[in-house]
Formats: structure tokens, sequence, C-alpha cells
């Protein structure tokens, strides 16, 4: 009990940063992005510090629909007619991950299968090289 008052007192003296936390790294600016900043400096520090993350939106009746990078890059795999274990393999990533990011893409479209995704991806041609940060190569 004592290790979380020690934290609640260092979150009330988050914004003194002449405060010793010892517990927490609260004094981070980048450590809490979502805190209010009390400077310009640190806020503007917090917001280079973000990722840029890319959207691929989907075309005609799917276009309020987007893939994140990484779901786009499973796809585009896929596409190109690796299995699952080999997507993984290529993109660094276990193949419970692909199958977690396949199925966040068959929610989105509302689809049940695999083979379904497929089809409704590679007839709207969204993707192009520039999806990975490598070429394509299925062991």
């Amino acid at each position: 009990m004592l290790y979380w008052q020690k934290v609640l007192e260092e979150l009330s003296y988050y914004r003194d940063r002449s405060y010793q936390c010892t517990y927490t790294n609260l004094q981070d600016p980048m450590c809490f992005t979502d805190f209010y900043y009390d400077t310009e400096e640190t806020a503007d520090l917090a917001e280079e510090s973000r990722p840029i993350l890319k959207q691929y939106f989907l075309t005609g009746e799917y276009s309020h629909i987007y893939l994140t990078q990484r779901e786009a890059q499973c796809v585009y795999y896929l596409i190109q007619g690796c299995t699952i274990k080999q997507t993984g393999s290529a993109l660094t990533l276990s193949p419970r991950t692909v199958e977690f990011y396949l199925k966040n893409i068959k929610k989105k479209l509302c689809l049940r299968k695999k083979k379904e995704v497929i089809l409704l991806l590679q007839s709207m041609q969204i993707f192009d090289a520039s999806v990975l940060n490598n070429s394509v190569e299925c062991k």
C-alpha cells in the first residue's frame, strides 16, 4: 500500500520540477503525452514524439473504412499468396499476430473468411509496393 501512496503523491507533484520522483518517471515529458502541459515547449516535444501512423482508405462502398499500416502489410502478403506463417516471418510477427490483424480486418469489412477479404481487397487494387518496407518473399 505504501508504494501506491507514493505513486499518488508523485502524481500530485508532477508539475513541480524540483520534486524528485523515485517510483515513476512522471517528470519525463515523454511519459504522459495526454496530460496537461504547462508550457508550449513540453507540448511541442510530446507532439513530435508521436509516431505518424499511415492509414489506407478503401474505395467504393468501403470508402469510410481504413486499414492501419500493419494490417495493410499483412493483407498485402496474403494477396501475394503467402501463408499466415510466411507473412509473420516476413514481417517479424508471430502467426498469431497476423491472425489478429486479419480478424480486425474481417470485423471492419463485416466478412467471415480470409478468402473473402483477399478477393475484395484484390479487386480494389489499393496496394502497391509502398505498403511494404521490403520486398515480398514467401519462403
